[in-house]
């Protein structure tokens, strides 16, 4: 058999693409061939034994799984920017995405699902982080004088994590770059 035309990276499990490989075993299950569990018999962190019984198998292969809040926190933000401005700051913008999905729609953006719209911007050089900085929409101005207070070497890259804050935990970050120019 050979797979085409599969999509990866869907409903925020991006994080996890890169894994798979020519020739990696895989599992096809069909749509109603499987039995929802209900959120409330499997308490997130709890491990979930499971059985697994094909055509012909005489005994069944087991595997387990820890449950994850994946489907309660925000997706990781996308289509982000990092542009210095005319004035030297540093403008940092991107694109919101809920923890579900409700189609596209071009009229009327998607609701939060949150209980407000809430972001951390973290700024790092080296590894090391020299601001942080909390948003209630998907834009961050930083002023050049700001820029000046911290405590960084002229000509270094910035490493900028965006993360959308939810109720019940933090989205993955969404991660971009900008070169710090000598002026600062």
């Amino acid at each position: 058999w050979q797979l085409t035309d599969l999509l990866r990276g869907c409903f925020g499990t991006e994080q996890r693409m890169g894994a798979q490989h020519a020739g990696i075993k895989s599992v096809l299950i069909e749509e109603g061939s499987l039995l929802p569990i209900e959120a409330w018999h499997v308490p997130i962190g709890e491990v979930l034994a499971v059985e697994a019984l094909g055509l012909g198998d005489v005994a069944p292969v087991t595997s387990s799984l820890r449950i994850s809040k994946n489907t309660l926190i925000p997706k990781a933000p996308v289509h982000g920017q990092a542009n210095f401005t005319v004035t030297g700051g540093l403008k940092l913008s991107w694109i919101r995405r809920p923890r579900v999905d409700f189609g596209w729609n071009d009229v009327v953006d998607a609701p939060i699902i949150e209980d407000s719209e809430a972001y951390t911007v973290q700024i790092f050089t080296a590894g090391a982080r020299v601001a942080e900085y909390a948003t209630t929409e998907p834009l961050l101005n930083i002023s050049q004088a700001e820029i000046g207070f911290w405590v960084v070497p002229e000509n270094i890259r910035l490493d900028i994590d965006v993360r959308q804050i939810g109720r019940h935990g933090h989205s993955a970050p969404l991660h971009l770059s900008a070169q710090l120019a000598a002026q600062f």
